[in-house]
């Protein structure tokens, strides 16, 4: 069992006080960076008549990504 497991476990009960979506974006994203992960996506699987962009939730990127 990973030594992190408890961690995520407590991270995962702690999101259920937060009661705003993008606070919990946030705290995903600074719970993530712990491991060296500081961005991340969240995407639905589009439907049939939606686009990719559509069923985009959440996104964080480097700056320079936008860039390009």
């Amino acid at each position: 069992m990973s030594t992190r497991y408890p961690e995520v476990l407590k991270f995962i009960d702690g999101l259920e006080a937060i009661e705003q979506a993008e606070r919990v974006w946030d705290s995903l994203l600074a719970f993530t960076s712990q491991s060296g992960l500081p961005y991340g996506e969240i995407i639905d699987i589009p439907g049939p008549a939606e686009s990719l962009e559509e069923a985009t939730l959440c996104v964080r990127y480097p700056e320079e990504w936008r860039r390009r």
